[in-house]
């Protein structure tokens, strides 16, 4: 048998933001616990790694289905997707590579404000 994991309640990750950093540790913790309990029952496991619809897919980047349109016809980057009749889906993980790339970092100001610093202690 798999040994539970403790999972923190939601209003303790609210309440202390560095759980919050563990969440995506737990989930995949969870997830390979629970794939393991069915090998062991003799069931089947399959990959949560699912197709979604624009409209599921939009809820879930937080963004409108209209900009999801507009990713899909992008001539230069289009976000991956498949069609199935009229439906249009996007796989979960393809999605969040995609979306990954365009991923902005703060750039560090140390180094700017040091400049201006010295700017500053050069005019007096």
């Amino acid at each position: 048998m798999v040994p539970p994991i403790e999972v923190p309640k939601l209003e303790q990750v609210l309440d202390d933001p560095s759980l919050a950093t563990q969440l995506p540790r737990l989930v995949a913790t969870i997830a390979r616990q629970v794939r393991e309990a069915l090998v062991e029952l003799g069931l089947p496991t399959v990959t949560l790694d699912p197709y979604m619809p624009l409209k599921a897919l939009a809820a879930y980047a937080q963004v409108s289905e209209r900009q999801l349109r507009r990713w899909l016809d992008d001539p230069v980057d289009p976000l991956p997707s498949y069609r199935n009749g009229k439906i249009v889906l996007v796989r979960v993980s393809e999605f969040d590579r995609w979306f990954a790339r365009y991923r902005r970092v703060s750039p560090d100001r140390a180094p700017i404000e040091r400049v201006i610093r010295s700017v500053r202690e050069a005019r007096r």
